[in-house]
């Protein structure tokens, strides 16, 4: 019996990768790994199913009327007939994981000597590393399964002591937990698993993803810098409207005051404003309608985009691997189909997997880690429609802050003109100026009268520039600082929003535009290895063959349909294993693992099948 290889060093945070001696792989091959039918599955019927035509494009989908799938249509796949149920394995304290072995350790198909008894109470013994050690060592363990979850069953060892189960394209023998006479479980086994009769959908999503609401809302695998970025816009907003609004709105109120003191003329002194005559005025500002209107598109954006679907490919949970499509596009290479060992599929072009969500996601923008989520197919529109409103929200903050600071700058220097005024007049011996009062925002008061001989005046030539300056910006801290900080994120903003605007244009994602996969020029000199102009200026010289012009890509991508979701709408729901249709097993009805019958089963339903896996 020949072992398969090892999977990818980039596996699933699901199931940790313990091989030890897995050869370095790129997840993403240009065709699968051939190997022969072994115990622990993994078998290829590539060369079976070669009429098979698995994914189609997203365009093909589309147009043959794809729809949603029900939870129950989405563990029990009809693609992917190996599941025969669905095992539990929750994590404790004493038992903080579970070992996934290449072979039972027990029974007709391990490989242990005769005294495997023996061998089986001096594990009894050990605690879970010592196990874990030893069996690494033997070349025995596929992984470790380090968190709660609920893994599809493949079929069970003659003893029953033993299930196949699987995560995406990884698969190991597990220990069935024993129940007692009562039917409860007992816990004298380590890692042990238990049947599901059933289980809530978010339990077996394989991906590393948040549910809100017990599953009705999915985040990406950022979900505390997602609420962060929420922390942020709306702790910033009301700042500005706490302290920023106030100010400008009493300097707009002002009322002419006439500077009696020797000066001459009169100056607009800033008013002092309650609470209902900022609401007035609020209610008539232009500043304030267009903060609340960019507020909430940008929190609408916002959460449009993280919690959406983005466009994943789902992954088939199956000891057989996938077959090569066999639609006409190429296999590997920029532009065709790659397999990708993690979720055991050959994922369509310009798709990609997301090592942080840990799914395959179509037309693969980037992982962003502010919105928590990848950006993909699906959202990648509500994204630059929440770059564009929150750009603008902080220049209108910038904006804002520095009109407030140039006013009271302006009359922090009226004050300090006031002040040199009667330091230098020689008429005055008893100076009182008890007319200039301001209450903005704890701004210097002068109220007091004081003697000022004039030969002992000071002299503030030297400071006549700085010290209003310094004043305002004491005095207008929080303005200040929050004009400095959005600022900065304008900045940053602005230039991310203009880099997707130029990738929408020419009909590119992040992911390709970085990697330099199309050439930049026409698309007739734009051949690969040519030698025209369009063909050097780039790393590969792919001609983009969605690109349609300018005008083209920004209609299809602002008036264009989003393609519906491979995923179930509501993960809240609960999935009833011993239900089943043709389309899946029922769990009080397990059959023991014949290799050579699962890839015979799978090879006739990937034959027959006119529909897609993805």
């Amino acid at each position: 019996n020949q072992y398969p290889p090892s999977m990818s060093d980039e596996c699933s945070s699901l199931l940790a990768d313990q091989s030890p001696s897995s050869p370095s792989t790129n997840n993403t091959q240009d065709t699968p790994s051939t190997c022969t039918s072994t115990i622990n599955g993994n078998n290829d019927f590539g060369s079976i199913s070669n009429n098979a035509e698995l994914i189609a494009s997203p365009d093909d989908e589309d147009s043959s009327g794809r729809r949603r799938p029900t939870v129950r249509e989405y563990f029990f796949p009809r693609l992917n007939p190996t599941v025969q149920t669905y095992y539990r394995f929750t994590s404790t304290l004493q038992h903080p994981f579970a070992i996934l072995h290449t072979r039972p350790l027990t029974g007709p198909f391990s490989v242990r000597s005769s005294n495997e008894d023996d061998d089986e109470d001096e594990n009894g013994k050990k605690d879970d590393n010592e196990i874990m050690q030893q069996q690494q060592q033997q070349g025995n363990v596929t992984g470790l399964l380090r968190r709660s979850a609920v893994l599809p069953g493949h079929g069970i060892d003659p003893t029953g002591a033993w299930v196949l189960v699987s995560v995406g394209g990884r698969s190991g023998w597990a220990r069935i937990q024993p129940t007692n006479s009562a039917g409860k479980n007992t816990n004298n086994q380590r890692g042990g698993f238990t049947l599901a009769n059933n289980f809530h959908a978010r339990e077996g999503w394989m991906g590393n993803h948040s549910f809100l609401c017990k599953g009705k809302i999915m985040l990406g695998s950022d979900a505390p810098l997602f609420f962060f970025t929420n922390l942020m816009l709306i702790g910033g907003i009301s700042l500005f409207v706490c302290f920023v609004l106030p100010q400008l709105c009493s300097y707009q109120m002002a009322q002419p005051m006439a500077a009696d003191d020797g000066a001459g003329g009169s100056y607009p002194y800033p008013s002092n404003v309650d609470f209902h005559s900022f609401i007035q005025w609020a209610i008539r500002s232009p500043t304030t309608w267009f903060t609340i209107l960019l507020l909430s598109i940008a929190m609408q954006s916002l959460w449009k985009s993280a919690a959406s679907d983005p466009g994943i490919i789902p992954a088939v949970s199956s000891p057989v691997k996938a077959p090569l499509p066999r639609d006409g596009k190429p296999i590997g290479g920029p532009l065709g189909y790659r397999y990708c060992s993690t979720c055991n599929i050959f994922r369509p072009p310009r798709s990609k997997h997301c090592n942080s969500c840990n799914v395959c996601v179509s037309k693969f923008d980037h992982h962003c880690p502010w919105v928590g989520t990848c950006i993909g197919e699906r959202n990648h529109k509500y994204y630059f429609l929440f770059l564009v409103s929150v750009s603008a929200l902080t220049i209108l903050v910038v904006w804002t802050c520095i009109r407030v600071f140039g006013l009271a700058y302006h009359h922090e220097v009226y004050l300090d003109s006031l002040r040199q005024h009667h330091h230098h007049h020689h008429h005055y011996a008893n100076t009182t100026y008890s007319n200039i009062n301001t209450n903005i925002n704890n701004t210097t008061t002068y109220n007091s009268t004081h003697d000022y001989p004039h030969q002992q005046q000071p002299t503030h030539a030297q400071n006549h520039t700085a010290a209003p300056l310094f004043t305002t910006i004491r005095s207008h801290t929080i303005t200040v600082g929050l004009g400095i900080f959005c600022a900065l994120c304008a900045w940053s903003l602005s230039s991310l929003t203009c880099f997707h605007a130029l990738i929408i244009s020419t009909a590119q994602t992040t992911n390709e535009r970085v990697r330099g996969v199309y050439s930049r020029g026409s698309k007739e000199a734009a051949t690969p290895g040519g030698t025209g102009p369009g063909s050097s200026a780039a790393l590969t010289g792919y001609t983009n063959e969605a690109d349609e012009g300018c005008y083209r890509n920004w209609c299809g991508m602002l008036c264009g349909g989003t393609s519906e979701s491979r995923l179930p709408s509501d993960f809240s729901e609960v999935v009833c294993c011993h239900t089943c249709d043709d389309g899946g097993g029922d769990g009080a009805n397990q059959t023991v693992y014949d290799p050579n019958e699962a890839s015979r089963v799978a090879a006739k339903v990937y034959g027959n099948s006119s529909g897609s896996i993805v």
